[in-house]
């Protein structure tokens, strides 16, 4: 077997890197396709830039949008915000009078080498394209929550470097899983040995109770991650669940590392399972359950985050009724073949079919919960799992937000906080990026010029005029 190792830089790992979380993810089998489609994105200028006569929105809920002001950027961060005119110059001057400018989209659950397409047209993509994806419809942050370390380190230190354009990426690496537990059962259904086992080496570590946890938590650190990632959900439906102590066990080990732990989880048991053990948030809301009034109040109590994924659950019910859950901006990021394999008889194992369904029973379980959990107040994140089953990357973060205003209830300004202000104060000590998801003096300079309102209207987001990440404008990348 080929070392791990040998793939943790360069090219190589870049182009394996995809196939491999592509079949975790989807739950491939059989022929690949590999859709080599360009950035959707390119960089303009990186000279210092003036926004002028902008509405503003500064990433925080309980602030009002403040009118006629100016923006100055230099060397990737903002050095002024004051009322027009400011009476400075600078390389580029924007004109944003009737427009909304604020801090750019932060996506809390990403898989950046997964792939939209349908398990029965296993399609993956070059990971610039899906980075690229999500920078177009103006995320210019992600955390991955889960995949190959040294492909996710080579994409970091690209992306810092401005080799690749792209938004600003954390990562937690390989998942922390027990034997025969998620995602190791999924592979072996789907996918031949021995790229099975290689699939497993590269995108997850078993552990049990002779597991040194320490060198398990050092090892992450190592390979530049921001996270732990530990699975606690049963998919399919009749493996096993993480217990209770070996969880304890691995975020104990984490925390003395100085490593926060995010949790997949899927039923209200999982949940408490996480808040016992003490994780830092939860990578899904309760997905596949009723979200018990006890655990609403243990969760409450914690404090704990919960990100709430909730556009790939419709879409995994979508499917499992039959449904094509593409939508048009979808379409706009996936590879054509892809988009209308979703037309075709899907093809799926009885195991994936039987947890396909179990999410549709579950489906007003889970809007019930996201409305008890806003009524709570508890501290909610946007993300979405993308890209995953026909939610794309990028367009998908939209629908998160149209489904947390539509279906749970928040306002359009709760619902831009969730995707800014909020994840960006936890995302911005990960990254040593003070102020990031705000527009705030000596915040990075990542914003977008809506040409419209989202904070009153959150389809408006939708109405992006220009997107600015590390301070350089970012231009639509002509086929």
């Amino acid at each position: 077997m080929i070392p791990f190792s040998a793939y943790h830089h360069g090219k190589l790992s870049r182009l394996i890197g995809p196939l491999a979380v592509s079949i975790t993810l989807a739950g491939m089998s059989g022929c690949f396709h590999y859709a080599s489609l360009p950035p959707m994105v390119k960089k303009s200028s990186e000279q210092s830039l003036l926004i002028t006569n902008a509405r503003i929105f500064d990433g925080q809920a309980d602030h009002p949008i403040q009118e006629n002001m100016d923006l100055l950027v230099e060397n990737g961060r903002i050095v002024r915000v004051a009322p027009h005119p400011l009476n400075v110059s600078a390389g580029t001057e924007l004109q944003a009078e009737g427009k909304l400018v604020m801090p750019g989209l932060i996506d809390f659950h990403t898989h950046v080498g997964g792939t939209d397409a349908p398990p029965w047209r296993k399609t993956f993509y070059p990971p610039e394209r899906t980075l690229s994806a999500f920078l177009a419809f103006g995320v210019t942050s992600v955390v991955d929550m889960g995949g190959i370390s040294g492909q996710l380190q080579s994409l970091h230190e690209e992306l810092e470097s401005g080799d690749i354009a792209g938004p600003r990426l954390a990562y937690a690496g390989r998942q922390v899983t027990v034997a025969e537990s998620h995602p190791g059962p999924l592979i072996e259904e789907t996918v031949s040995w021995p790229i099975s086992s290689l699939v497993k080496q590269w995108m997850m570590d078993e552990i049990d109770d002779n597991t040194d946890f320490q060198a398990l938590a050092h090892s992450r650190i190592e390979e530049g991650a921001s996270l732990v990632k530990i699975m606690i959900d049963r998919i399919p439906l009749n493996t096993p669940s993480m217990p209770l102590e070996i969880a304890s066990k691995t975020v104990a080990a984490a925390h003395e590392a100085g490593l926060p732990v995010a949790a997949h989880i899927g039923t209200a048991e999982d949940m408490e399972t996480g808040l016992e053990a003490g994780v830092d948030l939860f990578a899904h809301s309760v997905n596949s359950s009723e979200l018990t009034d006890s655990s609403l109040e243990h969760l409450k109590q914690s404090g704990t985050p919960v990100i709430s994924t909730l556009r790939i659950f419709q879409n995994v019910t979508l499917v499992s009724e039959g449904k094509n859950p593409v939508t048009a901006a979808d379409a706009r990021v996936m590879d054509t073949g892809a988009v209308q394999a979703f037309a075709d008889k899907p093809e799926v194992t009885p195991a994936m079919l039987q947890y396909g369904e179990n999410i549709s029973r579950h489906s007003v379980d889970r809007y019930e919960g996201c409305n008890k959990m806003r009524k709570a107040g508890i501290p909610l994140l946007v993300g979405t799992d993308t890209p995953l089953l026909g939610a794309s990357a990028g367009a998908s973060t939209h629908a998160e937000l149209y489904l947390l205003v539509d279906r749970c209830g928040y306002s359009p300004v709760e619902a831009l906080t969730m995707a800014t202000g909020k994840p960006g104060e936890i995302l911005g000590d990960w990254l040593q990026l003070d102020g990031l998801g705000t527009i705030s003096e000596n915040a990075p300079a990542d914003l977008l010029i809506i040409d419209g309102d989202p904070s009153q209207n959150i389809r408006d987001i939708a109405k992006i005029d220009r997107i600015i990440i590390r301070g350089v404008i970012i231009e639509p990348e002509t086929p």
